[in-house]
């Protein structure tokens, strides 16, 4: 099934037709050249560190959004149109850039399977039951968790507002996807004879931006021992941050720390306003914290939290000079 693509654009092409074509014509070559010659494997561009739109939640069936900024910082901004992505979706879009690489009739994709994808993740297989006449899926399974994440990547817009290069972008991640098929009431269904075989096509858009800037790596290895869902947001960030790398330790407070991780603090209403629930907030960084660990990272924060309290994240191996 393919979908009609979002357009890439740039406000600055859209008075002039021919402008625009060859602009486009541009994002075809280079995506061409990223695919055929560019490693990209758990590699993600510069803005997808600075700005994601993968929160922090469990995946599940979620309603559509019409259009929802789902992430906005110092940065830029991200606005989504279609469905709620999730961190395990961005482990499902790192395991794709992994997988087996084919040119078909002049087209590039990347040929998978399930359980390649489950493999890659660490998402422990749990048969699927399919109706014997006709191949749906019945129940939870993980053929049924993976399909509906290449899903929401297949069926999610997003529009990229980019404050340092004063553009905007459009984009999917996913532009062509051959299975599952759907069957009249819209549940999923893999298409006949190919249920060990995914052909995806990543979009032209999304290759695009390997080819304009600095790209990093992700290690899905890494993730996969983290576990919990703020620890896997929170190494996503840590691998874009220099002062990390370069002096071990890193240090920032809580409020502008949520906005680089896309985090929603948990929160309850009380005589109709809004209260952070810092013991929660607090339980979900001890647990990001002990999935840090397994990776080499501690994460440091006081016992009271506050959206000011700075939040320290240091190497197992950092050590702090001695003052002369």
């Amino acid at each position: 099934m393919e979908t009609n693509l979002e357009l890439f654009y740039d406000e600055n092409w859209q008075d002039s037709g021919q402008q625009s074509t060859m602009f486009l014509e541009e994002i075809e070559t280079a995506a061409y050249e990223i695919f055929v010659d560019k490693d990209t494997r758990e590699k993600l561009p510069l803005f997808f560190m600075e700005t994601s739109p993968f929160i922090p939640n469990k995946p599940g069936p979620k309603a559509k959004l019409k259009e929802k900024v789902v992430i906005e910082n110092r940065f830029g901004r991200i606005i989504l149109t279609g469905e709620e992505l999730v961190v395990f979706d961005e482990d499902i879009l790192l395991a794709i850039l992994c997988t087996k690489k084919k040119i078909i009739n002049g087209d590039y994709y990347y040929i998978t399977s399930l359980r390649e994808l489950a493999k890659l993740t660490g998402t422990v297989w749990r048969g699927a039951k399919n109706n014997a006449s006709t191949g749906q899926i019945i129940g939870s399974s993980t053929s049924k968790q993976l399909l509906q994440s290449l899903n929401r990547l297949w069926n999610t817009g997003l529009i990229i507002q980019n404050h340092s290069t004063q553009r905007d972008y459009r984009l999917k991640f996913i532009e062509f996807l051959d299975t599952p098929s759907f069957d009249k009431n819209g549940e999923m269904m893999f298409a006949k004879g190919e249920k060990e075989q995914l052909r995806i096509r990543i979009s032209k858009e999304f290759l695009h931006l390997y080819s304009t800037s600095k790209i990093y790596t992700i290690r899905l290895e890494d993730r996969i021992k983290i576990k919990d869902l703020i620890g896997k947001a929170l190494y996503r960030y840590i691998k874009y941050l220099t002062t990390f790398k370069h002096k071990g330790i890193h240090q920032e407070r809580l409020k502008l720390l949520i906005t680089k991780i896309n985090w929603e603090l948990p929160s309850q209403i009380k005589d109709g306003n809004v209260y952070v629930r810092w013991q929660n907030v607090k339980e979900a960084l001890q647990k990001a914290s002990a999935g840090l660990k397994n990776v080499g990272i501690v994460l440091e924060f006081p016992d009271k939290l506050d959206e000011d309290s700075t939040i320290t994240i240091k190497k197992l191996s950092f050590h702090q000079p001695d003052l002369i």
